[in-house]
Order: C-alpha cells, then structure tokens, then sequence
C-alpha cells in the first residue's frame, strides 16, 4: 500500500493545479492530447508526518513552502 499526503492549493479566490508529467499525458483519437492536472503532493518518507511531506513536496516541485490551513477530516482515495 501506498501511503501519501497532497494539497488543494488556492490562492485568493483561485485553485492552482500542476501540470502533471508528460509521461502521464495521452494522446486522443481526434490527434488531441490529454493533459492532466494534479495536487502537490507525493508519498510519506519514514518519520515524516503528511504535513511534513507536503512541505519537502513542495519544495522540490514548485520551490516554496506552504501556508498549511487543517482540513476538519482527513480522507483517504482508493484507485
């Protein structure tokens, strides 16, 4: 089992999304590309806590840390 910790930025009244790797992009039947989109985020390395990851992820993917605001319930995504 994979164990991680990701982040609905928003910034003003705006959500901020990455652009995930061109790897995971597809191509479509109408000669398209699919292109999707995702969180900050990644997995939870040994002795850290979720709100740890997000910042190490964060660092290295768009190069500043986070103002972390709690969620009421932590969830959890099944594939």
């Amino acid at each position: 089992m994979l164990i991680g910790s990701a982040a609905v930025l928003k910034q003003d009244h705006r959500y901020l999304f990455e652009i995930q790797k061109p790897a995971k992009w597809n191509p479509l039947p109408d000669g398209s590309l699919s292109i999707g989109l995702g969180c900050i985020g990644g997995h939870i390395e040994a002795g850290e806590d979720p709100r740890e990851t997000l910042q190490r992820e964060a660092l290295e993917e768009i190069g500043c840390p986070l103002a972390l605001t709690p969620v009421a319930t932590p969830f959890s995504v099944a594939p």
